[in-house]
């Protein structure tokens, strides 16, 4: 198998000879084969021209703690992150910058977070003057934000991988869509092996389990064909419901559009929500936030479960009653927090501490005058 260009085309250095040219072109000389030594194995790598167990080898992931900003008076709260043992980002960097701009192409309009400038920007101002618009005219609209839990790092490799190759498959003249397929199947749709530093073990490193789910973190790959399995799911919502719009940054989701069609039973709500679970991805409902021109529509539209959890969300305006809440709902995650961490034998009455609490800080906003409100999509 030949294996296509990395950063251009490049050859091997001449042979190296000391005694004609001297020590500075010898380290010259030596500095540029060692490169395209180094180019070669990338070309290799990311052609799945290498074989399983060096790949397997280049690739291990080491088992690194990530910590979480902790509520006040709590110790920080330590998440696993799988990060690659060998730097090998330069090899990924170069195909997500060769192919940015025709990514970019084939994504939009749904997705704004490659290749577009300020592409986060375009999203909230784009929306807040579709809002606007809306109110002028008297249409029913509303804006629904998403969030998915740990998308980069879960979503399902393989679907991913299937999506790049009935990609490529659809068009096999295009050459980003031939190198992401044949990149991202090595790198990220290949199980690879999860290690942990071990004083007693063999040279330090004892593999705990297989890398299965996601992206390694610090893939240039990952951020780049994630949108890309996202798209699919983005332009499908938007052909099965004229009306409703997606669009989204990386994993933050939206869905602008009638109430009506957005939250019936089998509408676009409910079926983007199916799709994110075929691909893995795990939706967070209670970050979910909703706008709307018309209140009571909104209420008309949503199920008794969506009541449960789907709220328009605001901040509070006054600052008395803003302190208030504030102070609330910092004491409810701080008991929440405790409970997580309590012993056996006092979990139960910290679990039931902590959901009391949290349901008195949920009433206190629910109480705030409607005059304090300022609806909107928050964060």
């Amino acid at each position: 198998m030949r294996c296509a260009p990395l950063f251009g085309s490049c050859t091997y250095a001449a042979p190296i000879r000391v005694a004609a040219h001297g020590p500075g072109l010898y380290k010259a000389r030596f500095e540029k084969s060692v490169l395209m030594l180094f180019l070669d194995l990338g070309r290799r790598y990311l052609d799945r021209a290498m074989p399983p167990r060096v790949r397997r080898t280049l690739n291990k992931e080491l088992l690194t703690r990530v910590k979480a900003a902790p509520p006040p008076g709590r110790e920080p709260d330590c998440r696993p992150a799988k990060g690659r043992d060998m730097d090998i980002s330069g090899w990924t960097k170069g195909q997500q910058r060769k192919h940015c701009e025709e990514v970019s192409r084939q994504l939009i309009p749904q997705q704004l977070a490659i290749g577009v400038p300020d592409g986060a920007a375009i999203k909230a101002h784009g929306s807040n003057l579709r809002l606007e618009l809306a109110r002028r005219t008297g249409e029913k609209y509303m804006q629904l934000a998403l969030d998915l839990k740990n998308a980069h790092s879960e979503y399902n490799g393989r679907a991913a991988q299937q999506r790049l190759v009935e990609h490529e498959t659809a068009q096999p003249s295009s050459v980003a869509r031939m190198d992401l397929s044949r990149a991202h199947h090595p790198d990220c749709a290949k199980p690879s092996g999860v290690y942990v530093r071990n004083a007693t073990a063999a040279r330090g490193l004892k593999q705990v389990c297989e890398g299965r789910a996601g992206g390694s973190q610090g893939s240039a790959l990952t951020c780049i064909v994630f949108p890309i399995l996202l798209d699919g799911i983005l332009k499908e919502t938007e052909w099965r419901f004229p009306g409703v719009e997606t669009k989204a940054a990386q994993d933050d989701v939206g869905l602008y559009g009638d109430p009506a069609i957005i939250l019936c039973e089998g509408g676009a709500f409910d079926f983007i929500l199916a799709e994110f679970q075929k691909a893995d991805l795990k939706p967070n409902p209670k970050k979910f936030q909703a706008h709307i021109t018309s209140p009571a529509e909104f209420q008309a539209a949503l199920s008794a479960e969506q009541k449960r959890w789907l709220k328009r969300t605001f901040i509070i305006t006054d600052p008395v009653l803003r302190s208030q809440v504030k102070h609330a709902e910092t004491g409810a995650s701080e008991a929440e927090a405790a409970a997580a961490d309590a012993p056996p034998a006092t979990k139960a009455e910290a679990k039931a501490a902590a959901q009391l609490l949290a349901a008195a800080a949920e009433a206190m906003r629910a109480t705030v005058p409607e005059v304090h409100r300022a609806y909107g999509i928050t964060g």
